[in-house]
């Protein structure tokens, strides 16, 4: 198994020449998930190089692509995102935007019922 830091190391040479073709985000991240093993591996990379080493919206939009696309699982690449983002909001504040508007996209949203309209559904089944 390769290290850790091999494999984000493939990956950003995989995305910097990718991009240097001028491949749409999506590609990129496709070449970048041929570089990892499995979408584990590759939402562990994106993550770490996206906090905060190379935080550019480049990176946030293949971050976002990939998920999209289930290259990595978006609930998995949010709950590695959040120990990193979350501490750092008031130092990285355009970050944790990004981030909260990939929550908003990507995490199951529960309505919140008030205490009259939960008696109203109640009465009409």
């Amino acid at each position: 198994m390769a290290a850790s830091g091999d494999v984000e190391d493939r990956l950003l040479s995989a995305v910097k020449a990718s991009a240097a073709l001028g491949d749409p985000p999506l590609l990129q991240a496709a070449e970048a998930a041929r570089c990892a093993s499995d979408g584990g591996g590759l939402a562990a990379a994106l993550v770490a190089n996206l906090c905060f080493a190379h935080n550019t919206g480049a990176m946030w939009k293949l971050l976002d692509e990939a998920m999209a696309s289930r290259l990595v699982s978006p609930l998995h690449t949010l709950a590695l995102l959040t120990p990193r983002v979350v501490p750092n909001r008031r130092a990285q504040p355009e970050a944790y935007r990004l981030y909260l508007e990939l929550l908003r996209r990507y995490a199951v949203v529960v309505p919140v019922y008030s205490e009259s309209e939960r008696v109203k559904t109640s009465k009409a089944m």
